[in-house]
């Protein structure tokens, strides 16, 4: 979300910069990938498997950084918070019906009331009820 040029840098898409707890930004890319498994049925399971892929690349990026300790565990609170924000929040997925809103809201609701400790989970859990739901 930021570019630098000249010298200068440049915030792009501000209104998501998160300075604190690194997991946000995992959190949210996950949410966004969540949220397009829930959208576009036709390729959920895809989807699915690309967010723990993401997930997977992204850990391994990190090499040994001291704050990446306890990552997971806040970066799937976090992703469960942009999943319910992006359907009950200020900042709605426009691309998404009233009823996958609806499932989508439920489903972060059970996650939070009972939270995965793993992205794997999250995952899982998430396809798990949102295949329910339909």
């Amino acid at each position: 979300n930021i570019l630098i040029h000249a010298g200068r840098r440049v915030l792009i898409d501000h209104e998501t910069i998160h300075f604190g707890d690194p997991a946000f930004d995992p959190g949210f890319a996950l949410a966004h990938l969540l949220s397009k498994a829930n959208h576009v049925t036709a390729q959920r399971d895809a989807l699915l498997a690309a967010t723990v892929r993401f997930w997977e690349a992204y850990c391994a990026s990190l090499g040994n950084m001291p704050w990446a300790n306890g990552l997971e565990a806040r970066t799937v609170r976090h992703a469960l918070g942009c999943l319910l924000a992006r359907v009950a929040g200020r900042s709605t997925l426009a691309y998404l019906t009233s009823a996958e809103c609806e499932d989508q809201q439920s489903a972060a609701l059970a996650m939070i009331a009972h939270t995965p400790t793993t992205v794997a989970e999250l995952v899982e859990e998430f396809g798990r009820l949102l295949t329910r739901g339909a």
